[in-house]
This record gives structure tokens, C-alpha cells and sequence, in this order.
């Protein structure tokens, strides 16, 4: 291999002329000619014509529910059955274990807690709300919520307070049965259903009606909230005891219940 060597510059050369590296271009991703090329286009302007959607917004939660929202924060509601009960209702989205065996402090307790169904919504709120609590042997929680099953207590205390955190609401009982959980048994009922159109709101409350111990001048129609209060019964396989009932209307008031109840008949 030739050795190169560097030869001194003569006085008075010219020296040649500085060549620049080349600079590699960097690639520049050319559209597709056949690609269209996006334009923006302002949205238009709302007229009469457009359908807008919004996000339903929670109403601000009542006063009266600040001390036990503090207490757990799970607190969705508070019912309140003369003579029977007055106690708080927790709900945890889509778990309908957890408030089996734990008590509204959150400590172990066989009592549990009463709870709305994970799968209700109270905004929007849904059709039909159900309320679950244990069937205690000292009477506690729904210990003696299978009472309603006797047209004199029905006469007696037909209306049952249940509060949410955004509304205060009465309802009046209009039917109570024994009924199985277990697909395929004889005395089956689906008792979670939440939403309905017409003709499912209609076939549920006669369902309802129909299995019911007693005959009720309760009329129900589409429109009306639902309220299910739900405990074990030992009477079916994998049983409960289900007492239905409908929110007042604007132009009932409880003393009309009470004279509504008086004309109900054990079947």
C-alpha cells in the first residue's frame, strides 16, 4: 500500500476552495395522491333540527345525608318503616357481596347492612329500585319484613319512607309473596329488573299482583317508581320474601293509603 505524503504548500499557491459535506436530507413523508387531503370544516350551528346529548348531572346531594356520607361514603339512601325499622342503605356499584357480612361501619357483622342492587342507578334513575337485607332471627334488618304477608299489619303500616341522597320519597305497598331465586324451579321469580318500556312495566306489576298473598286496590301504572324490598324466605329453595310497592303521587298523600289499604283482601 502507497505511503502519502504530505508535500509543503509553495509560497504564493492558492488554496482550493473548502468542499462542504453533504448533508443527508431527512425524509419527508409525501401524501398518498391518492389519499384526499383533510380539510377543516367548522361544525355547524345548532338549529331546531339538531339532537344534543347530554350527560345526566347528579342533583346536589340533601342536607340531611352530609353525617352519614361523612360516616361511609357508600350511603346511597335511608329507609324508614314504621314500626319496623329506620336505618341507612348502602349501595357499591355492581357488588352485591360485600354488604352481606359487613356493617355500615364496615366492621364483620353477620347482620350486614341494608343495600340498593349493585346494578341500580339513581342517576338517571331507574324504574324499579331494589332493596336487599338479611332475614335476622331477632328481628334486625329484614327480620320482620315477611309481616306484610298479614292483611292486618298491611292495613296497619301500608307506607314505607325511602329518602336517596336526592330526594325524599313515600311509597305504599300493593303486593308481598314467597318466591324462588333458582332458575328452573316451580315458584321462580326474576325479581332484578330495573328498566322497562310499557308493556314490560306492565307485565312485571302484574306478575307482581299476581303473586301476591293479597288483593290490592293499588293502582299501578307505567310511570310509577318501583320499590322491592327483598329478604331471604325458607319456604322455596333459594327463597325470598318480596314486598312491592309504588311511590306516592302528586296528588296522594298517605291518609288516601291508609283508606286504599283498609279495602285490601288476603287471597
Amino acid at each position: 500500500m502507497p505511503v502519502v505524503v504530505d508535500e509543503p504548500i509553495p509560497a504564493g499557491a492558492t488554496l482550493p476552495a473548502t468542499v462542504s459535506p453533504e448533508v443527508t436530507p431527512v425524509p419527508v413523508n409525501t401524501p398518498d395522491t391518492d389519499m384526499p387531503i383533510p380539510v377543516d370544516v367548522p361544525i355547524p350551528t345548532p338549529d331546531s333540527d339538531t339532537l344534543v346529548i347530554a350527560l345526566p348531572t347528579a342533583p346536589p346531594v340533601q342536607e340531611s345525608f352530609k353525617t352519614l356520607l361523612a360516616a361511609n361514603p357508600d350511603t346511597v339512601g335511608f329507609l324508614e318503616i314504621e314500626g319496623m325499622l329506620s336505618l341507612p342503605v348502602v349501595q357499591r356499584p355492581n357488588d352485591n357481596d360485600y354488604y352481606l357480612d359487613h356493617s355500615f361501619e364496615g366492621a364483620k357483622a353477620q347482620e350486614g347492612t341494608l343495600f340498593l342492587d349493585g346494578m341500580n342507578r339513581l342517576v338517571p334513575e331507574d324504574d324499579c329500585l331494589i332493596v336487599y337485607g338479611h332475614n335476622m332471627k331477632n328481628r334486625t334488618m329484614f327480620g320482620r319484613l315477611s309481616a306484610y304477608a298479614d292483611i292486618s299489619h298491611l292495613r296497619q303500616y301500608p307506607v314505607v319512607h325511602f329518602d336517596t341522597l336526592y330526594e325524599n320519597r313515600s311509597y305504599v305497598a300493593f303486593a308481598a309473596f314467597s318466591a324462588s331465586m333458582k332458575p328452573g324451579d316451580s315458584h321462580y321469580f326474576d325479581v332484578r329488573n330495573f328498566i322497562f318500556d310499557k308493556d314490560g312495566f306492565d307485565n312485571f306489576v302484574l306478575k307482581l299482583k299476581g303473586r301476591s298473598v293479597f288483593s290490592s286496590p293499588i293502582e299501578v301504572l307505567y310511570g310509577d317508581h318501583l320499590l322491592l324490598l327483598v329478604t331471604c324466605d325458607y319456604s322455596n329453595r333459594e327463597g325470598r320474601f318480596i314486598l312491592a310497592l309504588r311511590q306516592l303521587r302528586a296528588n296522594e298523600n298517605e291518609g288516601n293509603m291508609f283508606a286504599e289499604a283498609l279495602r285490601a283482601e288476603m287471597k
